[in-house]
C-alpha cells in the first residue's frame, strides 16, 4: 500500500461530505472517507488534508487561517481575488459567464473540452454535453470556416506538379459520428479541428475504413474455410459456426478469420502498393476531410435501459425492469458534405501485375489507379459506413454535387 499524500489550502466550499479545497491556485473537491469524522472546519479557514487513493480523505487537521507559510498565503490570496466572483454552482469564475451569455464561442472546440459545464448533484459532479446554444456555426462564423477550407483545398491542389490528385464529396445520409470513443472529461466525444473547431474526418479513418472494405468484400473466407479454422482452433466437431454458443469460442474464432483474412490480403500486390505493409510504405495518400458547406451539429441520446446487468462482472444481476435507464448525450454531425482528397506521386511505376481486386482487369496508369480507389472509397462509404454505430444506421455518406 502507498502512502496517504498530504495537501494544504483553503476551505471554499463544504457540502454534504465534500470539501472543495483551493490548492496550489486550483479548485478541487475531496470527500470524506467516514462520515461521522468530525469536521470542525469552516469556510475559509486553512487546513491541511490527508488522502487515501480514492481521493478520500482520511484525515483534517484545522491550521487556522494566519498558520501557514509565507509562501503559502500569498498563493492562496492572489487566488482567493479571483474566487471572489467565482459562480457558486458550477465553480468557474462568474466574468466567464458573462462573456458566454453575450455571445456564442468561436471554437467550439476549446468550449467543449475546456470550458466544461456542470453542477453537483447527490455529491456526484454531472458534465453537460448539450451546450450547442453557445456554438456559433452562423454566417460569420461560417464565411471564416469556408477561407480556411478553400485555403486547405487549395494547397492540396497546389501539390499537383509533383502528385496526382482526385477529390470527391459526399453527404451524410442520417448522422456521422467520429471520435466517440476519444478521450475526454465527458463519457463521449467527437473529433474536433483544434484550432478552428470543426469537425472533420481524420485521413487514417478514411483509410482504415477502405481498407477494411476490401478485405472483407475481396479477400473473404467461405464457409468450408471459416468451419474448418473453427473446428482445428477449438478441436471440436462442429456442422456451422451457428452452433458456436460461448462468446468467448465465438470471439476466438472470429478474431482467428479476421486475421486469416487479413493475411490472404496482404499477399495481393495491389492491396499493398495501395496500404503497405509492417515493411513498406502506401502508395496513396489519403488527406483529412473537411465539410464543403454549412456545417450542423446536433445533440443524439443512447438510453441503457439496464445498466445495473452491463456493470455486473459477476453475472447476478438480471436485465430487469426495475433498474433504472441512464440516457447518455452525444454529438453528431448532420446534412454535412465532406470533400475527400486522395494522392499518389506522379512518376510512380505501375507494375503490369497491378490487377483489380476481384478481377484479371489491369491497371495501366495512375490516374486510371486513383479513380479506381476513389470508386471503392464511395462504395465503402455507402455500404459499409465509417465511425461509430454504423450498424443502426450511422455513419453511412453518399456522392454529393453542389
Amino acid at each position: 500500500m502507498g502512502k496517504d499524500k498530504k495537501y494544504r489550502g483553503k476551505v471554499l466550499k463544504i457540502n454534504k461530505g465534500l470539501i472543495q479545497l483551493l490548492i496550489d491556485n486550483k479548485a478541487a473537491f475531496f470527500q470524506i472517507k467516514d462520515k461521522n469524522m468530525p469536521v470542525e472546519v469552516k469556510t475559509d479557514d486553512y487546513v491541511q488534508i490527508e488522502i487515501n487513493k480514492k481521493r478520500e480523505i482520511v484525515s483534517i487537521k484545522v491550521l487556522g487561517k494566519g498558520n501557514i507559510k509565507n509562501k503559502d498565503k500569498k498563493e492562496n490570496n492572489k487566488s482567493l481575488k479571483q474566487q471572489e466572483n467565482c459562480d457558486k454552482e458550477l465553480c468557474f469564475p462568474k466574468y466567464l459567464h458573462e462573456i458566454y451569455e453575450k455571445t456564442q464561442v468561436d471554437n467550439y472546440n476549446l468550449f467543449l473540452n475546456k470550458y466544461t459545464l456542470g453542477k453537483l448533484e447527490k455529491n456526484e459532479l454531472k458534465l453537460k454535453i448539450d451546450n450547442l446554444e453557445y456554438v456559433n456555426f452562423g454566417k460569420d462564423r461560417y464565411n471564416l470556416i469556408k477561407v480556411f477550407v478553400e485555403r486547405y483545398k487549395s494547397r492540396i491542389k497546389s501539390l499537383k506538379g509533383d502528385y496526382l490528385i482526385e477529390d470527391k464529396i459526399f453527404k451524410t445520409e442520417y448522422k456521422l459520428i467520429i471520435g466517440l470513443g476519444n478521450t475526454s472529461v465527458y463519457e463521449v466525444s467527437m473529433t474536433l479541428h483544434h484550432i478552428y473547431g470543426i469537425p472533420y474526418i481524420p485521413g487514417q479513418a478514411i483509410k482504415g475504413v477502405l481498407r477494411n472494405y476490401v478485405i472483407n468484400a475481396f479477400f473473404d473466407l467461405n464457409e468450408e474455410d471459416r468451419l474448418k479454422i473453427a473446428k482445428e482452433l477449438l478441436n471440436k466437431e462442429l456442422k456451422s459456426l451457428e452452433e458456436l454458443d460461448k462468446e468467448k469460442d465465438r470471439l476466438k474464432v472470429y478474431k482467428k478469420i479476421a486475421e486469416k483474412k487479413e493475411e490472404k490480403a496482404s499477399g495481393n500486390e495491389l492491396f499493398e502498393f495501395v496500404f503497405g505493409s509492417q515493411d513498406k510504405q502506401g502508395n496513396i495518400i489519403f488527406f483529412d476531410a473537411f465539410p464543403d458547406g454549412k456545417i450542423k451539429i446536433d445533440i443524439d441520446i443512447m438510453n441503457n435501459h439496464f445498466p445495473e446487468y452491463y456493470e455486473d462482472k459477476e453475472g447476478k444481476v438480471p436485465p430487469a425492469d426495475w433498474q433504472n435507464p441512464r440516457p447518455i448525450k452525444f454529438l453528431v454531425v448532420k446534412d454535412t458534405p465532406f470533400k475527400f482528397f486522395i494522392g499518389i506521386k506522379k512518376g510512380i511505376d505501375i507494375s503490369n501485375n497491378l490487377k483489380k481486386f476481384g478481377s484479371e482487369e489491369q491497371i495501366r496508369s495512375t490516374d486510371k489507379l486513383l479513380n479506381y480507389i476513389l470508386e471503392l472509397l464511395k462504395d465503402a462509404l455507402e455500404f459499409n459506413g465509417m465511425g461509430a454505430k454504423t450498424s443502426i444506421g450511422y455513419g453511412y455518406l453518399n456522392s454529393y454535387r453542389v
